[in-house]
């Protein structure tokens, strides 16, 4: 997951080498920060900077474009939000009550063939301050695999 990139004129590089062949990354396919959740549902958090965790970062003021001023940056907001998801503090779901069947007898077979329409059913509860609350998003993909995933869709609510 792409969490911040750089600008589109920016390259990476060592800086103690001299810049004599093509940048090891350019433009906005620089990650600065990037997220992943593994099928374990382990997650990962990956900074290019440790300075990003450090008290000057969080604590620092801003001015924007305009010349507006504030005390305070949104960093610290950042970093919460970013250790909340990786500590599986937030951005947790929980299926409960799970049932799949073919379409046509209602019975859930050993196994299922490519052409067997199946309905699969189940709840779904997202923790949100440290409370399960039904899940209200309608971007949840289901995927049945056997080798290869020869199924993968989009849940209705």
């Amino acid at each position: 997951m792409n969490v911040m990139h750089a600008s589109s004129t920016a390259y990476s590089y060592n800086p103690d080498d001299d810049v004599l062949d093509y940048p090891h990354a350019v433009g906005k396919s620089t990650l600065l920060v990037a997220g992943l959740q593994a099928r374990n549902n382990a997650r990962v958090v990956i900074a290019g900077s440790i300075a990003m965790f450090s008290d000057e970062f969080l604590t620092a003021s801003v001015q924007t474009q305009g010349g507006k001023r504030s005390d305070k940056s949104a960093n610290e907001a950042v970093v919460r939000a970013l250790s909340s998801w990786c500590f599986h503090e937030q951005g947790v779901l929980r299926l409960s009550n799970v049932r799949h069947h073919l379409v046509s007898d209602k019975t859930t077979p050993q196994a299922y063939t490519v052409t067997d329409q199946v309905e699969f059913l189940v709840n779904v509860q997202e923790l949100v301050d440290g409370r399960w609350v039904p899940f209200k998003g309608d971007d949840m993909q289901l995927e049945f695999v056997r080798i290869d995933p020869f199924v993968r869709t989009f849940l209705k609510r």
